[in-house]
C-alpha cells in the first residue's frame, strides 16, 4: 500500500476549505482584526470620557449603548434561528410568570401581536389568548390561569411602584423628575419614595432553569393531555373553547367538545373518561393490565386510521359535524 502523496493531501485540505467557506489563515486574520477593532473603539471611547464637555461625554455614553444594543440584537437573532429550528411541540412552553412579561413587554413598547409573535417564537392565537385572560374577570368554574404575575399586582400601590420603575429603565430622568410627572397626573409621591423604589426595584425571583418532571409518553395512550383553543365567531360577537384530547405519543387528536365558556374541571374528567374503551379494566384491576388494554385499544384504532378510505371517511364526517354544529354551539363529542 503505497503512501498518499503531499499533491493529494493538499487538494483534499483545499476541498475541505471549500466546504466549510473559510481556511484557518482567513480565520486567524478575522479574529485578529476583530479584536484590533475592539480595542481601537475602547480607546476612542475611553478618550471621550476623559473630556470635560457634556457633549461629549453624552456622545461617549451613546456609542456604549449602540455597541451593547448590536451585541444583544445579533445574539437574539443568533437565538431565534436555533429556535426555529425546533418544531412548536417539541419546545418548553413559558411559564405564567414568562407570558405576564411577554403582554407587559408588548404593551410597554407599542408592538402589534405579529411582532410580539414573531420575536417569541409562538403564534398569533396565544398571544391574543393570553391578553385576553389578563383583561377578562376570570370565572369562578375556571380550571387555570395562564398568566400569573411575580410579584404579584393586588393593590394600587403595587401598579404605581412599577410605573416608576418603568419611567426610570426607560431613561425618563431623576427622582424629582419622575415625582413631578406623577404629581401632575395626582399620584403623588415623594422623591424618597422614587429614590427607594429605583434602588430596590421589585424584580421577580430568578426561575431554575429545571422547571419539573417532563412528561414523556413511551406508547399509544400512555399520556393523554387535553388542549383548549379559542375561536372567534362571526364579527367576534361571540367566542367557541375548544377543548381537545391528544395522544401525546402520536400527536393523534381523540376526541373533541365544544363549549360557550371556559370547561371547568367537571367536563375535562367527562371528555376523557368517555374515550375509556369498555374493555379496559376496573379501577381495581392492576396497572399493568389497565395498561395492555389500552394499548390493544390504541393499536385497534390505528389500524382502522390506516387506509387512506378510512382517512377520507373521517374527514367527510368531520366536516359534516362542523357543517351541522354551524347554527349553534353543542357539546357533542366526535370522537
Amino acid at each position: 500500500m503505497q503512501p498518499a502523496s503531499p499533491h493529494l493531501d493538499q487538494q483534499t485540505i483545499e476541498a475541505l476549505n471549500r466546504r466549510r467557506g473559510f481556511t484557518d489563515r482567513t480565520v486567524r486574520v478575522l479574529f485578529r482584526a476583530t479584536e484590533l477593532l475592539l480595542l481601537a473603539i475602547a480607546s476612542a471611547t475611553g478618550k471621550l470620557r476623559e473630556d470635560s464637555d457634556p457633549i461629549t461625554l453624552l456622545m461617549a455614553q451613546v456609542k456604549e449603548k449602540d455597541l451593547r444594543i448590536s451585541q444583544l440584537e445579533l445574539a437574539v437573532e443568533l437565538l431565534q434561528a436555533r429556535m426555529n429550528r425546533i418544531d412548536g411541540p417539541h419546545r418548553k412552553h413559558y411559564t405564567p410568570q414568562e407570558r405576564f412579561r411577554i403582554i407587559l413587554y408588548k404593551q410597554t413598547y407599542s408592538l402589534t401581536v405579529e411582532q410580539t409573535a414573531q420575536l417569541f417564537l409562538v403564534s398569533v392565537q396565544t398571544i391574543t389568548r393570553w391578553i385576553d385572560q389578563a383583561v377578562k374577570e376570570p370565572g369562578k368554574a375556571t380550571i387555570r390561569s395562564l398568566l400569573k404575575a411575580i410579584p404579584p399586582l393586588m393593590s394600587y400601590s403595587s401598579v404605581v411602584r412599577d410605573l416608576a420603575v418603568t419611567m426610570d429603565q426607560m431613561g425618563f430622568g431623576g427622582n424629582l423628575r419622575i415625582a413631578q410627572t406623577l404629581a401632575r397626573e395626582g399620584i403623588k409621591v415623594s422623591k424618597e419614595t422614587v429614590r427607594r423604589w429605583r434602588k430596590s426595584p421589585r424584580k421577580p425571583k430568578p426561575t431554575s432553569a429545571k422547571l419539573g418532571p417532563c412528561i414523556v409518553a413511551k406508547h399509544p395512550n400512555h399520556v393523554w393531555m387535553i388542549d383548549i383553543t379559542e375561536i372567534p365567531g362571526f364579527l367576534n360577537l361571540f367566542r367557541f373553547k375548544l377543548a381537545v384530547v391528544l395522544d401525546v405519543f402520536s400527536r393523534m387528536p381523540l376526541a373533541g367538545q365544544f363549549f360557550t365558556k371556559e370547561p371547568t374541571a367537571e367536563e375535562m374528567a367527562a371528555l376523557s373518561n368517555g374515550l375509556r374503551p369498555s374493555t379496559a379494566a376496573p379501577s381495581t384491576s392492576s396497572p399493568i393490565k389497565a395498561r395492555s388494554s389500552l394499548l390493544r385499544f390504541s393499536e385497534a384504532r390505528w389500524q382502522s386510521l390506516e387506509s387512506s378510505n378510512d382517512l377520507e371517511r373521517s374527514a367527510r364526517r368531520a366536516r359534516s359535524q362542523l357543517s351541522t354544529d354551524s347554527g349553534g354551539p353543542s357539546k357533542k363529542c366526535f370522537c
